[in-house]
């Protein structure tokens, strides 16, 4: 039943799943989400099927709110997946309403993820908190969800709560909150904490004695002193101020671990187009980036292009040179090149021309056609020179050749001779500097799919490397036609990466490998999976090689969050760290000397927000928890633990000292040492389990595929099996109805015999009866005719008559009318003694009704047996035609 269950629901569509009443299903369904935004595009985040997930945050407060802990689970981790990939798009505040979001997620998370059984649930709510509120423009809106749960009974609960409110404000602070934002928060905490501080619950104290340190390090003493610490018992004020005096960073904290959407330092693809052409003005004026004058004037760059003068050619054309490049000999054709070669453009003969004065059309089309079709290749490479030097000389007002020039110099690109497609290749890296990507992408696409040979492809692929590299886009990346025209490029390749030659294979892979380090491999995710393993092994090797112009990072960065915005840090430790290299690991989240009971708890990573990452930060906050009701020496969780991803933000928090001096100073040494050690086994231990995840992933993913086709082949089966009972049945009908027609036919034939026996023994009858009729008439005419002659007729003789026209009558009277009873009365008897004078006269009459009675007689007999034999007959067309229409057995 199980199994029918499972089979059924995976031929559902998602939204059906999604609401399924199996729980298997609905994980399915959250599973696929969290594959499907690991899988999507970043420049397709508008799209309806993705975008109603952050338009309709109801959506996933339903697939978080789970009944089933394991459905549970995978709906928490689609949600994160989901968004990590929101902070990746750009421009996402402006997209959905970040407050929105953070009302109806942030409760959910809280109430069923944050107190969930699972601690897989647990670390991955408390991740999608963190990063639900860097959408939104502080903090003040969260910690309000949260004044609800200050109410409940429930310690879990609480504590949860209380947990979610000091990560919130370690992580952000109260960046872009105004003073009445940030009094209204006060206010409101301060009126439950003191109750809070004193529950009878030591996790809810604990947590809630984190909450008022993290107050501190923006609100300080003073404002504290009489809203909150005067109403705590006598022992929790000594022990907070303890901590309070053991915090040396500033109040409110320089810098935060994480930043906002909004507050990530990136700079725009146009904008960066911008600044370099700013600095470039400024170096052209003598400026430096500051403005200030720069004094070294020999070392900027000049172009002496714009010093050279105009200069005409076509009025240097040999005479007959259209009409000798038209020529069938090839050496007219060679000669009038090399000579207007040699005369007007070789050497820097041609330096700068202008379209405007000049019409250069037919001079370019001549030269296509020659590299197009010309059988002689020196004829090719002196119009490849040629153009190469048009090209230079026009630059920008090249524009309008450029197009049927590039289709001559791709289709020629086939010649393998080294002079001639060295001139052909750098002809077109020089057309490539005025003529740029989007221009080109239509042309190299068509020969990439309808070109056979191999140097065509080689040459193609190189030339698309060189300008994907060299790109610099004018707009927001994934709002360029090259990202639009992403999916058209990789079909493109395709064919070229499966090619059987090893150099042409390994050219697509270079182009692959720009448009995943231009775009990022999120973008090409799902064509790299459609590669078998060495070929998207070598793809990948190739992008850390290669250099582009344009990049994906600073776009992403620009709706997206640097990563430490996306691990929970460690709000607290027992024993700090005062060794060296704290500031510049400040991405780890390594528990202390004395919190370091398990070597196994993987530390934070700097990628975007795993959840393993979360969970050793979870741990390590779990671990740092005070554990006495008298709150004895906890410690101030260190606030800049994490600086700032641009520099001077940087600058200032290396300056910065520990804020936590070491609890005693006998153990730094071993501390620092202990924390190395740890930091690099962590390390080891942590890549080693990314690769243990990946690989269970990818036998997850074949598993689900293989019970998939499993299910499938038992479905089929089952069809089938059920196809083949009914086929059984019918031929087992069929069967029963022909033995019936064969007994009916039996029965049939039957009758016939016993009808041809009833027939064959009325003939032999009726032949009986006349027989004895003829010998008993026989007799009597002769002793008839003596007695005649003798003048006497006795009574003796006439007796055998008599008895004999008697018998026949009745027997004739029988045979011939079969539907009556009655049979005809016998001749009435003469007397002996009626009169003799007609006894011959009636002895004549006898012998000839007798003779007629007797041809009469075998008449109807003859009659009798035809209409039997007729009747048999239809009885057999009649069963044969019965047998015929029985249906034939399968």
């Amino acid at each position: 039943m199980e199994a029918d269950d499972s089979a059924s629901f995976l031929t559902l569509s998602l939204e059906e799943r999604i609401s399924h009443k199996l729980w298997k299903a609905r994980q399915h369904a959250y599973n696929e989400l969290e594959t499907m935004f690991g899988q999507a595009s970043v420049g397709r985040a508008s799209d309806p099927a993705i975008a109603k997930y952050y338009k309709r945050p109801e959506l996933f407060e339903s697939y978080i709110t789970d009944s089933n802990v394991v459905a549970q689970e995978s709906a928490v981790k689609a949600l994160l997946s989901f968004l990590k990939y929101m902070a990746e798009v750009p421009g996402i505040v402006d997209m959905c309403g970040p407050g929105e979001l953070v009302s109806t997620w942030v409760p959910a998370l809280v109430e069923k993820g944050c107190t969930a059984s699972k601690a897989g649930t647990k670390e991955a709510s408390m991740a999608c908190i963190l990063l639900v509120v860097s959408f939104d423009k502080n903090i003040c809106n969260c910690i309000t969800v949260l004044e609800p749960m200050w109410s409940k009974k429930l310690p879990k609960l609480l504590t949860a709560a209380l947990s979610v409110c000091a990560s919130t404000i370690e992580q952000y602070g109260f960046v872009n909150a105004s003073q009445q934002e940030k009094m209204q928060v006060l206010q409101s905490l301060v009126q439950v904490l003191p109750k809070l501080c004193s529950h009878a619950d030591k996790n809810v104290r604990n947590e809630s004695m984190k909450v008022i340190l993290q107050l501190y390090t923006w609100f300080d003493k003073p404002v504290l002193q009489d809203l909150l610490l005067a109403k705590l018992k006598p022992i929790q004020q000594k022990d907070l101020d303890k901590m309070f005096q053991s915090y040396e960073g500033s109040i409110p904290p320089a810098s935060t671990p994480s930043l906002f959407v909004w507050a990530a330092p990136v700079v725009a693809v146009g904008q960066q187009e911008e600044n370099e052409l700013t600095s470039d003005n400024h170096a052209h004026h003598g400026v430096d980036s500051d403005g200030d004058t720069m004094m070294m004037g020999n070392n900027v760059a000049i172009d002496p292009y714009e010093m050279y003068p105009v200069q005409t050619i076509l009025d240097k054309l040999p005479n007959g040179f259209y009409s000798n490049l038209s020529s069938a000999k090839w050496k007219d054709r060679v000669e009038a090149l090399e000579e207007f070669y040699e005369k007007s453009l070789a050497n820097g003969k041609c330096k700068k021309l202008s379209a405007r004065d000049e019409d250069y059309s037919e001079l370019v089309r001549k030269y296509c056609s020659i590299i197009t079709s010309d059988a002689n290749l020196q004829a090719v490479q002196l119009a490849t020179s040629s153009i190469d030097v048009l090209v230079s000389a026009l630059r920008s007002d090249f524009n309008p050749f450029a197009l049927d020039t590039l289709n001559a110099l791709l289709t020629r690109s086939k010649e393998k001779k080294a002079n001639v497609a060295d001139v052909i290749f750098s002809t077109l890296l020089n057309l490539s500097n005025y003529y740029k990507l989007e221009m080109c992408l239509d042309s190299i696409l068509t020969h990439m799919k309808t070109t056979k040979v191999p140097q065509v492809k080689i040459v193609t692929c190189k030339f698309l490397f060189e300008l994907l590299t060299s790109w610099r886009p004018t707009e927001q990346l994934y709002k360029t036609m090259v990202f639009a025209s992403l999916s058209e490029i990789l079909s493109s390749l395709q064919p070229i990466v499966n090619d059987n030659q090893q150099a042409t294979r390994n050219e697509a892979f270079k182009c692959v490998a720009a448009l995943i380090k231009i775009f990022g491999e999120r973008e090409l995710a799902t064509y790299l999976e459609k590669l078998d393993n060495l070929k998207r092994k070598k793809i990948l090797e190739l992008v850390d090689g290669i250099e582009v112009k344009a990049s994906a990072s600073s776009s992403a960065q620009q709706g997206g969050l640097k990563p430490a915005a996306l691990v929970p840090q460690t709000r607290s430790k027992t024993v700090p760290s005062t060794n060296s290299n704290s500031n510049s690991n400040s991405n780890s989240t390594i528990p202390s000397k004395r919190l370091a009971t398990s070597p196994l708890k993987p530390r934070a990573a700097s990628s975007v927000g795993r959840s393993a990452t979360v969970g050793a930060a979870a741990s390590a906050t779990k671990s740092s928890r005070l554990t006495s009701r008298s709150l004895a020496t906890p410690q101030l969780p260190r606030l800049d633990s994490q600086p700032r991803s641009n520099a001077s933000v940087v600058q200032q928090q290396q300056q910065q000292p520990e804020p936590f001096p070491s609890a005693s100073s006998s153990s730094s040494s071993s501390s620092a040492a202990f924390q190395s050690s740890m930091s690099t086994r962590m390390s080891h231990l942590n890549d080693e389990v990314n690769k243990l995840r990946q690989e269970r992933q990818d036998w997850l993913k074949e598993r689900n595929e293989l019970l998939s086709n499993l299910n499938n082949s038992k479905l089929q089966i089952s069809k089938l099996s059920k196809q083949l009972n009914d086929a059984e049945i019918a031929v087992s009908s069929l069967q029963r109805q022909l033995q019936d027609s064969k007994v009916e036919l039996n029965d049939k034939d039957i009758k016939i015999r016993e009808l041809e026996a009833r027939l064959s023994h009325g003939v032999i009858s009726n032949g009986n009866a006349a027989a004895a009729t003829a010998a008993a008439a026989s007799p009597l005419s002769a002793s008839s005719s003596a007695s005649i002659n003798r003048g006497r007729l006795t009574s003796t003789t006439l007796s055998p008559l008599r008895s004999s026209t008697k018998a026949f009558n009745s027997t004739n009277t029988i045979t011939t009318n079969t539907n009556t009873t009655t049979t005809t009365p016998p001749h009435r008897m003469r007397s002996p003694s009626e009169s003799s004078d007609d006894l011959p006269r009636r002895v004549t009459s006898l012998n000839l009704n007798n003779h007629l009675m007797q041809e009469e007689s075998w008449k109807r007999a003859a009659e009798v047996t035809n209409q039997l034999k007729a009747r048999i007959e239809r009885m057999r067309a009649k069963s044969r035609s019965g047998f015929k229409d029985a249906p034939p057995p399968a």
